[in-house]
Parts: C-alpha cells; structure tokens; sequence
C-alpha cells in the first residue's frame, strides 16, 4: 500500500524547510508524551474528536490529516494531480508514518525527551529565533504544540526505519558478464555456436553486438548484483549459469542476447544499490504490516 516515496514516509510530516539564520534565546520545555495510548480514541460520534483514520486502535485525527493535507498541496504546488489523489496519498502517508511509530515503541526505540528539546532549540535558533519559528509555524498550519507532536512521530518513525535498514547487508553478491544483442534469433544461434566452437566472446561482440554501450569493450557488462539490469530476462538467466558458461539465447524486448559469466564474487554495494535494497526492505516491511493490521479510513478521497 504504499502510495507516498519512502522519504517521504520517514519525513512526511514536515521536511523541515528550514531557514538558516540567526539566535534565539528562545527556551523549551516539550509537551510531548511517549505514550502511545494518547492518542488512542473511540470511533467517532457526536461528541467523540472526528477521526480521519484508526490503525490498530490507535487514531490518526481529522484535524492532523487536514492540516498535513494542506502542507502537502501547498508543498505540490500545482500540477495535475487531483483532490482525490492528494487525499489518498497523504492518509495513506499517515497510516505507515503510524505503522513504523507502532513498530518503534514494540522495539522499545523511543527517543528521550531532553533530545528532542534540544533539536527543537536548535531549530528554532537555526531559524533566526522564536519570532521567525512562530511565523514558519502558522505559515506552515502547525501550532506549537501540534509541531512539537509532529516532531515526536517523526522521529519514532524515523528510529523504526533504521532499525529495519539495519538489517540490510552491505554486501551481496556481483556478477561480472558480458553479453552480444542482435536482431534475430537465427544470428544470435549461429554466433553462440561458434562461440561454443572456439571463437572469442569479446571479438565476435566487437563486430556484431547491437549494444553501442558496451561493444567496444567486447560487451563487457562490469560488475552488478541482482536487480540492476533492465532486461530481468537476461539477469535471471546470467545468475543461473556457472563462471565461464555461455547462455542459451534470450529473447528480450531489444532483441536477442547472448550472455557469458566472466565470475560471481562477493562485493560491497553501491551507494545506489544499497538504499535501492534498504527502500525495499522498509517498504516489504509496511506492506507486511499494513496486510495484519486493523485499519479503519473514514476520510473520503
């Protein structure tokens, strides 16, 4: 269920657009309580707080759906999307923002008062002071106590999401390939026989292969794990074989494509790879979650 980027997930709330500036002497003493029973409140009735959803018992009110709705059309601008398409984004927002705070306090992750007292100063001095902190505020539809409230979730929901990505490993392992792209089948067949016959992979590339990228260095593909070519087809097929094997020839939608493993080993993960791997683990995680969790939406898109 997830509808909302995943930083925007950790971070939905606010974003902190911060201005950097001046001082303050501005002091703080939060109103934020870790006690997730707070906000857990009845169904709505005539006199109960209107609610826009309950995750697990727990409310998610209509006024902090409003008011994050607003900060999201306001943050949007204008495009095309619609009221309905906002809407759904941001409640579904909500709902894993409340999901990862629930997992938070399971785990027991909750960040310390004074910690938050002492980013809030921070923050209010980086603006240039309590005057400048108040406008951002009401610029921003938060009250002092709602931000204080928001500051608190994300942050919950921010320690759940480390903890989760914690769990992904900074190696896996890298194929290191080479593939021919042509047009047809038949040549592909009559190439990976003469290949299978003694001829070299990398020249028989460097006349025929349809690949502009990688023919010059006789379709040398490098080093890549699991998910990173375009053509699944291909990769699933390369993972498959063993060090110096040749493929059956692949059918894909750019052509056909011989593929040879060079070797597999063990390797650190690119910057890009490893947040590609930890975005899906926080979003396997939220969909695990969403699936066994009681959730009740009474906002209509």
């Amino acid at each position: 269920m997830n509808i909302y980027p995943l930083h925007l997930i950790v971070v939905l709330i606010i974003g902190l657009p911060l201005a950097a500036g001046c001082q303050s002497t501005a002091t703080f003493t939060p109103g934020i309580t870790p006690n997730p029973t707070n906000t857990r409140l009845p169904p709505p009735t005539e006199t109960a707080i209107p609610l826009a959803a309950l995750v697990n018992g727990e409310a998610i009110t209509l006024e902090e759906y409003e008011s994050e709705l607003a900060r999201y059309q306001d943050a949007r601008g204008t495009d095309l999307a619609t009221d309905k398409e906002d809407s759904e984004i941001v409640i579904h927002a909500l709902i894993e923002r409340l999901l990862l705070m629930q997992g938070a306090y399971s785990f027991g992750l909750i960040p310390e008062e004074n910690d938050l007292a002492t980013e809030l100063e921070q923050l209010i001095a980086d603006m240039g002071g309590e005057e400048s902190y108040l406008s951002w505020l009401e610029e921003n539809h938060f009250t002092t106590t709602s931000f204080e409230k928001a500051l608190m979730k994300e942050r919950l929901a921010t320690r759940m999401v480390e903890k989760i990505i914690s769990n992904v490993p900074l190696t896996e392992l890298h194929a290191n390939a080479r593939h021919i792209l042509v047009a047809s089948q038949a040549q592909a067949e009559n190439l990976r026989q003469e290949i299978l016959a003694g001829a070299d992979f990398a020249e028989l590339a460097v006349l025929y292969s349809m690949d502009l990228s990688t023919r010059p260095a006789g379709g040398d593909l490098g080093w890549f794990p699991r998910g990173t070519l375009t053509m699944s087809s291909v990769e699933e097929a390369l993972f498959q074989l063993q060090p110096g094997e040749i493929s059956d020839v692949i059918a894909s939608e750019l052509g056909y494509h011989i593929v040879q493993l060079v070797s597999l080993e063990d390797r650190a993960l690119s910057y890009e790879a490893l947040i590609t791997r930890q975005q899906q683990a926080v979003e396997n995680w939220l969909n695990e979650k969403w699936a066994q969790a009681d959730i009740e939406i009474f906002v209509t898109p």
